[in-house]
């Protein structure tokens, strides 16, 4: 495990961790090495399952919550390995968030395990962690405020979709849902269509649609385009210049195709996101929405 602190203070840690494809943790059960409740934000898909829970692809469209020394597994699911930006959230700061939001901690500890990550708070982590990178001496104040609106984004979803423990039918619906959710990331490239997947997964076309929307809030193909843009804006750093080559490999059909997608999904160019002074822009000009939900900012 290769683990890089890009930020530490009394009221919040971010962390870049690393988990490579040789790693000794793979496929044993291990234990979450924090003294602090984290909220992690998955670079790639990887199958984690928590003792006593059912497993769950962790991806870049959800964020994953996680208690100090609580047991868990992971699977691997991409050839990069498992890689995350970790906040570690200290006690000051968790006590704001539990005022604030639906309850989410009991004892100090989540009561969920994981909540959609939406475009916005996925963005602005993203490049949070892009600027702690580039910059020597980072102004704690942009930093800190960020996290604190990246975790309460995270966290207002977490509260409100929380749940005592599901009824048969339930669990089987969310079973479902994994395990298309695996499906559609193991074929981002190739087509797939509704038809085909649903007899992968010994489901009625229809019904499928409907119970993953259900479970996850999202149609198969906005959480395939979901997880094929959140892949891409992770990879831009590593991209070379060559936006051709990654959108293909994303399973795009062009340049334009992918840069058009990126900017209606982010509200800015592919480009953007490697200018480190826009990117600190678009940190300090974050406000709420008036009129949209709590965890709704914008840039």
């Amino acid at each position: 495990m290769i683990v890089r602190q890009l930020y530490s203070s009394a009221l919040v840690g971010i962390a870049e961790c690393l988990h490579p494809v040789g790693d000794e943790t793979w496929n044993r059960t291990v234990s979450v090495v924090s003294e602090v409740p984290l909220i992690v934000f998955p670079r790639v898909p990887v199958l984690i399952t928590h003792v006593d829970d059912e497993p769950m692809l962790a991806d870049p469209t959800v964020a994953m919550l996680y208690n100090p020394q609580a047991l868990y597994s992971r699977e691997r699911r991409s050839e990069r390995g498992d890689h995350y930006l970790e906040l570690q959230l200290g006690d000051e700061l968790l006590e704001s968030l539990e005022a604030e939001l639906p309850p989410v901690l009991r004892d100090g500890r989540w009561i969920v395990s994981r909540a959609r990550a939406d475009r916005v708070v996925y963005l602005h982590q993203h490049l949070l962690a892009r600027h702690l990178d580039a910059e020597a001496s980072p102004d704690p104040l942009l930093v800190e405020e960020t996290a604190h609106r990246v975790a309460r984004g995270v966290l207002a979803d977490a509260g409100e979709r929380g749940a005592p423990r599901r009824a048969p039918t339930r669990q089987r619906h969310r079973q479902i849902a994994e395990e298309a959710k695996q499906e559609l990331a193991a074929s981002l490239k190739g087509p797939i269509g509704l038809q085909e997947l649903g007899r992968k997964l010994g489901q009625s076309p229809f019904h499928l649609a409907r119970i993953f929307r259900q479970e996850t809030g999202y149609s198969l193909h906005e959480y395939r385009q979901q997880l094929r843009l959140r892949l891409g804006l992770e990879r831009l750093r590593d991209s070379a210049g060559s936006l051709t080559a990654l959108a293909l490999d994303l399973g795009f059909v062009s340049h334009s195709h992918f840069t058009t997608a990126f900017r209606r999904e982010f509200g800015l160019p592919p480009s953007a996101v490697g200018n480190l002074r826009e990117t600190r822009r678009i940190l300090e000009a974050a406000r709420p929405l008036p009129g949209l939900t709590r965890n709704a900012y914008w840039l």
